[in-house]
Formats: C-alpha cells, sequence, structure tokens
C-alpha cells in the first residue's frame, strides 16, 4: 500500500500471470507491464484491475499482453489520465494490441481524458481506439460520456448504451465489424457524427422509449456537393424500433436531408441491391414526428404508424 508509482519498464517482459494494485497507487509508468514481439517471452496477464487512485496510465503501459481475459476500471475521484504514442500521423494508446488473439471482457467505471506529451488529444485513427481487444463491455454508474473512438474496431457483438451515458463520441464504435445488435437507452441524449460508421452486421437497433428527443448526427462530407449520409448507412438494418423523437443534425446544425440515403436509417445503394433481407419497423408511442427520409432506401416488410405521430413527409423514398 506505500507504493504509489510503478517505473517506466517496471516489468516490461516479464512472464507475471497475476497483478494486484493497492488503492493508493497513483501512476503506471510507460511500458510498465509491456510485452514485446521481439522475443520469445509470453505475457501471461489474465487480469487487470486498476483502482480509482490511479490518475496516470502512462503510453504502452500493457502493451502485447496477448492472454488478457478481463480488464476492470474502478471509479475514482478525478478523471483518468491516458497518454497516447503519436507521431504526427499515427498513435496507439496503452493497451494497444492488448487481447486480439483473445479478447477481452472490460467493466469501465471510470472516464478518462486521452493525452499526448500531457496535453489533450483527440484521437484521429483507428489505431488510436482504447480497448481495441475489448469483446464485450459493461458501463457502471459513473460513466457519462463515450469518448472519439473509445471501442473503434472491437469485436464487441452486442452493445448497451445505458441511461447514465449523455454522449457517444465521434466514431465511437467505428468499424465494429462483428456488432450485431444495439440498444440505446432512454437517457442517452446525443449520437456524435459516424459514431457507427462501416458496423457491416449490425441488424437489430432498439432506441427505447423516451419523452426527450435523440439528437442523432449523419455524416457530411462536404458542404458544397452532396455526399452526405445516414449513421447507420453500411448496416443491414432488418429491425428497428423507434421509440423517441430524433433531432437530426449534420454535427452542428439541422439536417434537412434531399436525398434518399441521407436519411436516419437510410442504408447505401450497395448494402441494398447486393442484400436479400427484409426490415421490420416498429414505432414506439413516445413518438410525434418522422424525420424527412428517415426510412428511406430500405426493403420494409412492416411498419405501423402509431396516432401520436402528426407529421411524416418523404420518408419510404
Amino acid at each position: 500500500s506505500p507504493v504509489t508509482r510503478i517505473n517506466d519498464k517496471a516489468f516490461k517482459d516479464k512472464p507475471i500471470v497475476t497483478i494486484t494494485l493497492p488503492d493508493g497507487i497513483k501512476t503506471i509508468g510507460k511500458s510498465a507491464f509491456a510485452g514485446s514481439t521481439y522475443n520469445d517471452v509470453t505475457i501471461t496477464l489474465a487480469s487487470i484491475n486498476i483502482p480509482g487512485s490511479v490518475e496516470l496510465i502512462d503510453a504502452d503501459a500493457f502493451m502485447y499482453c496477448n492472454a488478457l481475459r478481463t480488464l476492470r476500471f474502478e471509479p475514482g475521484p478525478t478523471r483518468l489520465k491516458i497518454e497516447c504514442i503519436h507521431d504526427g500521423i499515427y498513435g496507439y494508446g496503452p493497451f494497444y494490441y492488448t487481447g486480439p488473439s483473445e479478447p477481452y471482457a472490460l467493466y469501465l467505471d471510470r472516464e478518462f481524458d486521452y493525452i499526448h506529451n500531457g496535453e489533450p488529444f483527440i484521437p484521429d485513427n483507428i489505431e488510436e481506439s482504447l480497448f481495441a481487444g475489448a469483446c464485450e463491455v459493461n458501463f457502471g454508474p459513473n460513466i457519462t460520456e463515450i469518448s472519439d473512438r473509445m471501442f473503434a474496431d472491437t469485436p464487441l457483438t452486442e452493445v448497451t448504451i445505458p441511461s447514465n451515458i449523455k454522449t457517444v463520441g465521434e466514431r465511437a464504435f467505428y468499424h465494429c465489424i462483428f456488432l450485431e445488435k444495439l440498444t440505446i437507452s432512454s437517457g442517452v441524449e446525443e449520437i456524435r457524427p459516424n459514431a457507427f460508421m462501416s458496423c457491416d452486421k449490425l441488424s437489430e437497433i432498439i432506441i427505447e422509449d423516451s419523452d426527450e428527443p435523440l439528437t442523432l448526427s449523419s455524416i457530411h462530407l462536404n458542404h458544397l456537393t452532396k455526399n452526405d449520409y445516414g449513421p447507420f448507412k453500411d448496416s443491414p438494418l432488418k429491425s428497428i424500433y423507434l421509440g423517441r423523437d430524433i433531432n437530426h443534425t449534420d454535427g452542428t446544425t439541422k439536417f434537412y436531408p434531399d436525398e434518399r440515403d441521407e436519411g436516419i436509417f437510410s442504408m447505401s445503394d450497395y448494402i441494398r441491391d447486393t442484400s436479400t433481407f427484409i426490415s421490420t419497423v416498429t414505432i414506439g408511442p413516445k413518438v410525434s414526428h418522422i424525420n424527412d427520409y428517415m426510412f428511406s432506401n430500405l426493403r420494409i416488410e412492416s411498419i405501423t404508424i402509431p396516432s401520436t405521430v402528426s407529421s411524416t413527409n418523404f420518408i419510404f423514398v
């Protein structure tokens, strides 16, 4: 318990099986528990529990811990700083290549500040995903946001975003190619642009009932030419439950789609024309407005519009 810091490379390339980190530790140094691909050492570490007292996890701290099965972050009094390596073009976080062969289960009850050289940092490529090895995630009650690219390229198959999470960041689940089911709970307020881009197997979406609208952003690539599309464009949506009104934006202002592939649940022409599935749409009793082109470019088998809906327009084009 007197230990407050683990030094840089303190246990690098050591065949550690278990770690006990005491409450009171504040810093986990650079490459402190990292493995290496350049020798025959096997890092057999299967479980990591990060106490709430930890204030900084430095770059590469747990890189190449390929045997990891569980990663747990306990709640803490402050936001946890996560140092990223970045060369000006590409970067990666302290859990880079952790668990790629055997993905791990993640329990998250702590919020993060992603930093580079001690300064705030916004990830901008897929390698900078914090938890690319997570196959399962459970969110604790202290989480209010999912950061940009936090789960990009993970092997998640099902995600439930609980009501205590208010914001889902840009490209938070980008390229989650195994994701099949998504549930957005009633307390979620905003889903930022590209959050579920390229989720090629996402077939079921449940947006739970709520009296408050959900702000959901489409991708807007070019303001001069029409090159827009909805947030689930590459998803083969077989089942949609819509339980609340949607504020449709392009990330900054209200978005008014005028093409059939720009709606919220619109899919690309490629997905539509190369797939044989049929979509089922259910609209809940809290919905009062169906946005323009919301369900355009889908093959819809059935839909029931309840009497609560007062406004529809070009929604099935």
